[in-house]
């Protein structure tokens, strides 16, 4: 039962990084956030583009181990 968990919360990261990534309301953020001339404005880009190479980091690291607990537990 773990290991289906993993695979939700993996899945689950994977869908919003693609839901984030495709979403013209975010794509439009981001640009105004790259056209402001404040240093909030770069941290919080710099945080957005972080967050979404962190979940999309998670989403294929969970399901890499799902796979290898679903093959190592089938032996």
């Amino acid at each position: 039962m773990k290991n289906w968990k993993l695979l939700f919360y993996s899945l689950t990261a994977l869908g919003i990084y693609f839901l984030f990534d495709k979403s013209p309301l975010f794509d439009g953020l981001l640009q105004k956030l790259e056209k402001a001339n404040s240093t909030y404005a770069i941290g919080y880009y710099i945080l957005i583009k972080i967050g979404g190479w962190f979940l999309l980091l998670f989403g294929t690291l969970g399901i890499l181990m799902f796979l290898y607990y679903l093959i190592k537990t089938k032996d």
